[in-house]
Parts: structure tokens; sequence; C-alpha cells
């Protein structure tokens, strides 16, 4: 006979429902949608469906301008910086403000103040390769979670690790690289994974086996953040925002009374700190502080000191 324990495991996973990934499935059809729309979009503003001037984008997708247009996370559409924005020269050869590069009717002349762009980056993407790798675990690493979790805490769960990650970025990496992809959200999953390895870790046949491959995972996908170009600062954002997210949100299993109590006030600390996270990010990104100012070094979780690649991080 099973004791106490096992019984109550038993119990509570026989209660547990499974789910269809409809907001997964839902979320990667709209962000296809919206990489045709960018394609479309650069032809209408370069002539060209992909960037192939100044330089090829190997994601096969349209310039970073076009990005911005659309709905890139880029600080100087967002608040005033003291950024020298140069005007752009799209098809016809004719130069475009800052405010027309901004799109979305402007800032009506006064300040910057697009603050949708912590939210619009995390359906966007770069390219279609760019699209087709995201796709590749939000598909199957994703839509597993969804079918565990339910597509409510899903969702919860996948926005705020994204826009966690865009403000995240925002604070620390140039103001004036744009930024788009699910990548924070997806980090942001794995986060989740991980807590629910740690809260869980009885329940798992080989719980090292799996500590040992996730951590390999994450250091892979933050080592290939170092190269140029990628905001790891959005993925570094992302997985935090996940890790506390995750607390908040993931369905427990109880072994005890303790246990389970003990999972409540974990639930209440990961809620208070997202809240936390969110409120002393947003007051400083909108006070203009760089955090790379304080911390000098930071600037290497995003770059390598190779070839000049952290130098458009600058300490102002």
């Amino acid at each position: 006979m099973l004791d106490s324990k096992q019984a109550r495991i038993q119990k509570q996973l026989a209660e547990r429902k499974r789910w269809s990934p409809w907001f997964i499935r839902t979320v990667s059809l709209a962000q296809l949608a919206l990489v045709i729309y960018s394609l479309f979009r650069n032809s209408q503003l370069t002539g060209s469906w992909i960037q192939t001037q100044p330089y090829f984008n190997w994601l096969i997708g349209p310039s970073p301008e076009t990005l911005i247009n659309i709905g890139a996370r880029f600080v100087p559409c967002m608040r005033s910086t003291n950024v020298l924005f140069q005007s752009v020269v799209w098809s016809g050869g004719m130069d475009y403000s800052l405010e027309y590069l901004c799109g979305f009717g402007g800032y009506k002349g006064a300040h910057p103040n697009q603050w949708f762009r912590f939210i619009v980056p995390v359906f966007l993407h770069g390219g279609v390769l760019h699209y087709l790798l995201n796709m590749t675990v939000q598909l199957t690493t994703g839509a597993q979670m969804e079918r565990e979790i339910g597509p409510f805490r899903m969702a919860s769960l996948y926005m705020v690790s994204g826009v966690g990650g865009f403000i995240f970025g925002a604070l620390f990496a140039p103001p004036d690289l744009p930024s788009v992809g699910a990548s924070g959200a997806l980090f942001g999953l794995i986060g989740c994974q991980l807590v629910n390895l740690l809260l869980h870790w009885t329940l798992f046949a080989s719980p090292c086996r799996e500590l040992i491959k996730m951590v390999l995972v994450l250091l892979i996908n933050f080592a290939i953040g170092l190269l140029p170009s990628i905001d790891n600062f959005a993925h570094i954002g992302g997985f935090v925002c996940g890790v506390f997210a995750g607390l908040a949100l993931l369905p427990t299993i109880h072994t005890s009374s303790t246990d389970k109590w003990i999972k409540r006030i974990l639930r209440a600390l990961g809620l208070v700190v997202v809240v936390v996270l969110y409120s002393v990010g947003l007051k400083y990104f909108y006070a203009g502080v760089n955090p790379n100012t304080y911390c000098p070094w930071c600037k290497y979780f995003s770059c390598l000191p190779f070839n000049g690649w952290c130098n458009g991080i600058q300490t102002y």
C-alpha cells in the first residue's frame, strides 16, 4: 500500500487537468503574421523585402529602421535621450525624422512617449530565421508547459517574462540598439522550468540530470547572446522575471501541510518580487538613469571584449 505522502501526491497528480496549448499556437501565428508584415513594410520603405544594403540581414528580415517603425523597443522613441539621431534615408532618397521613424502617428511634437514598445517587440522578430529558431522552443517546450499549467498561467508567464526582459534591456543595452523577439519570454519559460524542478525535486526520476541539462542549455544560450547585435540583457531580464513569475504562477504539488504553506509563501514572494522589479525598472528607465554608470562591468553580460564589440555600451 502507498503511504500517506505518496497517496497525497498521486491524488493531486490525478486531479490535474490537461490543457490544449491554444495560447502558444495563437501567439505563434500572430508572430508569423507580423514577420510577413515586417517584410512587406520593408518593401514599402526600402523597395526590397529583406535588408540587403548597406549590409545583408543574415536573419532574412527587414532593416533595423523598419523594425523600429513597426514597434521595436527603441529608447529614443520611448523617452527623451541624449542620443544624437541621424535622419534615415529610405526609398526615394528622402530623409525622415526620428518622429517619422518611430511611426504610430509620432508623438505629436511632444517628448517621445511610446511606452507600448515594451510590449509590441515580444511579437516581432528580426527575420524569418530568427522566428524559426524561436519557434523550435516555443512550439515544443512552450506547448508542453501550457498543457500542464493552462493558458492563463502560460499567457501571464510569457508576457511578464517578455516585457520584463525588454525593460531590463532598455536599462542596460545601448539606447540606440533596437530590440525585438520572443527570446526574453522563452528564457522566462526556462526560468519557470528551473523553479518547477527545484520545488518538486523528489518527484523527478533523475533531478540532477535534469538540472545539468537545464544549466547547459542556459549557458549555451547566454553565450550566444554575447555575439554582436544580440540583446542578452533582454534574455537575462526575461529569465529573472520567469523565475519569480514561475514562483507566483506555477501549480504545485504538496507533500505535507508544512510544504503547502512554504509554497504559498514562495508564491507570495514571487509576486512581490515581480512587482518590485517592474516598478524599479520602469522608474529608473523614465528617470533616464543608466545602470552602466554604477556597474561598468555589467556590459560584459551582453558582449565579449573582442574586436570592439563592447564599445557601443557607454557609461554616460
